[in-house]
């Protein structure tokens, strides 16, 4: 791939020498060529000293061609400014960028820039270690607008799910209890067209079951609407929690 890197601190350099040494094409501009220093002996690309987002620095370094572009300099602005201009101008499909400030994400989703954000990331990871029993956050995704966590189901609960599915009334909305095969959802809409039969063991929400099916299987009968969960089989409850399309 020809991979074009904005930043040669920390985070960049570290990319850098990894797709390097995976035989990528590299080119990484930095406004200070003190920062190449950062670069190990075995980084065979290429260095350019220049301004992230000026056009003339990237079609020096190739942007035309570019598969990839990554923004990750020290400034959320300047991430954001090459990121739309490698985009935008020059049509690059995949483009991301780093950002510090949590306060931006909402700038960076409406302009539906592919972002990470180290210190939201660091922040949770401190807290799963400090908090045991906090929900695990397996990923962001959608652009940051989906958050996906597990947490092992208790036996209370999915006992108390089965005992639901029999009467035929399960809850509906967040916190809905877990299946009887230890799968569960919360935070989503049940189907229009039907809930899980007695005989099923906690099936995707707005699968209709019958005669005992699992309510995995998308051929069953019953219209859904986009959900905001996802049920394991394997008893670890996965759900994606939408944020508002604000931020």
């Amino acid at each position: 791939m020809q991979v074009i890197i904005a930043g040669c601190g920390r985070v960049g350099s570290q990319l850098a020498l990894l797709l390097s040494s995976e035989g990528h094409n590299v080119v990484v501009i930095d406004r200070d060529p003190q920062a190449f220093h950062r670069l190990e002996m075995s980084f065979n690309g290429a260095t350019l000293t220049g301004v992230a987002f000026d056009l003339d620095v990237l079609e020096e370094a190739g942007i035309r061609d570019a598969d990839v572009f990554a923004a990750l300099t020290n400034y959320d602005n300047t991430n954001l400014m090459a990121a739309e201009v490698a985009r935008g101008i020059y049509g690059v499909e995949n483009v991301a960028a780093r950002l510090y400030n949590p306060d931006k994400e909402k700038t960076f989703q409406a302009l539906d820039i592919d972002y990470i954000c180290g210190t939201t990331i660091l922040a949770e990871q401190f807290m799963q270690r400090i908090v045991r029993d906090r929900l695990k956050v397996l990923a962001w995704t959608a652009n940051n607008r989906v958050l996906l966590v597990e947490f092992a189901c208790p036996q209370s609960q999915r006992q108390a799910r089965g005992q639901a599915g029999e009467r035929g009334d399960a809850a509906r909305g967040p916190g809905v209890p877990c299946g009887q095969d230890g799968g569960g959802h919360a935070g989503a809409d049940h189907a229009e067209g039907g809930q899980g039969g007695s005989g099923g063991t906690g099936g995707a929400p707005g699968q209709g079951e019958e005669d005992g099916g699992t309510g995995l299987d998308p051929g069953k009968k019953g219209k859904t609407r986009e959900s905001a969960g996802t049920v394991s089989p394997l008893g670890i409850l996965v759900m994606a929690r939408m944020a508002s399309k604000g931020g």
